[in-house]
């Protein structure tokens, strides 16, 4: 059942960029995932599909009601991130309507992530989702839009599925361009040989020469000879003019950024927490806490929505009394703000502004892969989406002179192969990266080494997220084997009681008792 039809959309995002769409429609019990570059109108369409934006000359119908919700939340200023998403989202899910979620994971914790993942898949009136969680977006879509270059493609099945789906279309792209490249050079090389064998026709032989053999009379032969070849190489010409072209695939090479640090070891401590406490008004944060990161060290600080991911980040970059930095670090901060650029000049000016390198071609290199390609540099900042700011922060601060990056959620509103490019990046930077993020992937990827906060103190693990994750299911497993081991104590008591003297009351704890342990196991089974 059709919940939104659309007629063609045509509407202009960018005097160079055209969406021009053919109609579309969501329809009942649609988990639609919409993916694109930043800045291809993954927005724009969310916004056009709840007629928040008019177009011209196309029909926006709706059969139900529809529910909004905006990337950037205003509002509720006292509030952390992830508080100001979680207030937005509780309002919009209770409406049935159909969805439409710009960004509804950004700043989320694991838990709240997962919230949102149940109410979307119990959501049957349809969602269209704008994400960069892949994740996420692997858990709850059952379909995908693909917007690039103003179309939109759809892709059946999750996150994954596409994703398996786009890298064997690249792969069978790759395969035709050498196939095509392999038909240009045989042909080439086949048309040269005729010209040459063409522009040799006339000459007559040596050994006739010597025979006395009259050249004149050789003549004719010679020149219909040279006539055919040519002939012949036009031929080739002609299905060389009418091959297919095939673009070559973009090539990416490995990059390596070192820093002023590259030289130390990775055994070199940098930086050491000794009793971190912090108070924000009555409310403890954390207190008594120690901890250290080394040099060249990826440490991801994770925890719940209003912890304070942030707020010890703030405090490694203020150098806070409790926190002891090398002298040797140099700090580069990027701030959920995003608030480094300077909005009159182009891309290409505010990258090379702070640069470390004065070779051009490193920073166009990171641009590119940031998808920022050729006449894209001398774009103004002041025109570029709020996805495009970020990958352009993230790109002035990896090549400034910096050796230590503090970046609090650098994945936000970022496209998923801007994601994949920063990840790259921050593999390939030769220092120490110190982050804050709920993208479960990007973690996952980057970290070598976790800070979590809970139960107002820092713990340190000495490993990445999948080894912690792993950990945590061996405690949990444990509690439950103790938790189980009470309650089947807590049954002998009382079956023991009732043996000696029998009750209603006791009979009324036995069988609760009993529900427990039968509603206990069943999410327990290993």
């Amino acid at each position: 059942m059709k919940q939104i039809e659309t007629t063609h959309i045509t509407y202009e995002l960018t005097p160079d960029l055209m969406l021009n769409l053919n109609p579309l429609s969501v329809n009942k019990g649609d988990k639609i995932g919409l993916i694109g570059t930043n800045g291809s109108g993954k927005t724009t369409l969310l916004h056009i599909l709840a007629k928040e934006l008019s177009v011209e000359d196309t029909l926006i119908q709706h059969h139900t009601s529809v529910t909004l919700v905006k990337q950037f939340k205003e509002g509720f200023d006292d509030k952390s991130g992830g508080e100001k998403t979680q207030r937005y989202l509780q309002q919009a899910f209770t409406e049935e309507s159909v969805w439409l979620l710009d960004e509804p994971t950004t700043n989320l914790d694991d838990t709240h992530v997962e919230w949102v993942e149940k109410n979307v898949l119990e959501h049957h009136e349809g969602v269209v989702v704008v994400s960069h969680d892949r994740t996420f977006l692997t858990s709850v879509c059952n379909k995908i839009w693909f917007l690039k270059d103003g179309e939109l493609s759809v892709f059946k099945g999750n996150y994954s599925t596409f994703l398996a789906q786009y890298q064997a279309d690249e792969k069978t792209r790759q395969q035709e361009y050498e196939q095509y490249k392999r038909e240009k050079s045989e042909l080439e090389q086949a048309i040269r040989m005729k010209k040459q064998q063409a522009n040799g026709a006339m000459s007559v032989p040596k050994k006739k020469k010597q025979a006395g053999e009259r050249v004149g009379g050789s003549k004719p032969y010679y020149a219909k000879k040279q006539k055919k070849l040519d002939k012949s190489a036009k031929a080739l010409e002609t299905r060389l003019a009418q091959l297919t072209h095939v673009e070559a695939p973009k090539k990416v090479a490995k990059l390596t950024m070192s820093t002023s640090l590259s030289h130390l070891s990775g055994d070199h401590i940098i930086l050491r927490g000794n009793n971190v406490t912090k108070k924000i008004g009555k409310k403890t944060l954390f207190s008594g806490s120690d901890f250290y990161i080394k040099n060249k060290e990826k440490v991801a600080i994770i925890g719940k929505n209003g912890v304070g991911k942030t707020t010890l980040l703030q405090m490694i970059l203020n150098g806070e009394d409790t926190i002891q930095l090398s002298p040797a670090i140099k700090v580069g901060y990027f701030s959920q703000k995003v608030d480094l650029l300077e909005e009159n000049s182009t891309i290409l000016e505010n990258v090379l502004s702070t640069s470390r390198e004065s070779n051009q071609m490193i920073a166009r290199t990171i641009l590119a892969r940031m998808q920022f390609f050729e006449e894209d540099i001398q774009k103004l900042v002041k025109v570029l989406s709020g996805g495009e700011r970020v990958k352009v922060t993230l790109t002035k601060l990896i090549l400034s002179d910096i050796n230590t990056l503090l970046l609090d959620e650098p994945t936000n509103y970022l496209d998923i192969e801007a994601l994949n490019a920063l990840e790259e990046l921050l593999l390939a930077f030769d220092g120490t990266v110190i982050f804050v993020s709920h993208d479960r992937s990007f973690v996952e990827s980057i970290a070598t080494k976790l800070l979590i906060i809970e139960n107002e103190q820092i713990k340190m693990f000495d490993g990445n997220y999948i080894e912690y994750q792993e950990q945590q299911s061996i405690k949990v497993k444990a509690k439950s084997k103790d938790d189980l081991l009470v309650l089947e104590t807590k049954i002998s008591e009382v079956l023991g009681k009732m043996s000696i003297e029998p009750s209603q009351e006791l009979e009324k704890v036995f069988q609760s008792l009993l529900q427990l342990k039968q509603e206990y196991k069943k999410p327990h089974k290993s």
